[in-house]
């Protein structure tokens, strides 16, 4: 399979977090996330308002996400996290983020680079 140009962005993302994205990037038992949440005063992380923002793959599409989310409800605060998950995750998933990241590990797997 030719080597495909997997989208992520340094767009949005501190010297620390890009360092996370690099590691979390190498890795093929663990997929990382980004996710539009809520903010809640009862909760750190806030909570998933649709199932859209469930789980993104580049920080530019969660802060995308978020955009328009801020435009169609201007009263709400809205918060990107990110996070990782086992790779058991995608075994059933058809979502552009577990399609990509498949790839990615597919793209390692074969001794490229994701």
């Amino acid at each position: 399979m030719p080597k495909q140009n997997i989208p992520i962005s340094k767009t949005y993302l501190t010297d620390e977090q890009q360092q996370w994205l690099d590691y979390a990037l190498k890795q093929t038992r663990y997929c990382h996330y980004f996710t539009v949440s809520i903010a809640d005063k009862t909760s750190p992380i806030g909570y998933h308002p649709s199932r859209s923002s469930e789980k993104f793959y580049t920080v530019d599409e969660a802060k995308q996400h978020k955009t328009e989310l801020e435009q169609q409800h201007p009263n709400r605060d809205y918060i990107v996290t990110s996070g990782v998950i086992h790779v058991d995750e995608l075994l059933f998933n058809v979502s552009r983020w577990a399609v990509l990241h498949k790839q990615r590990i597919e793209q390692l797997l074969t001794g490229g680079e994701a």
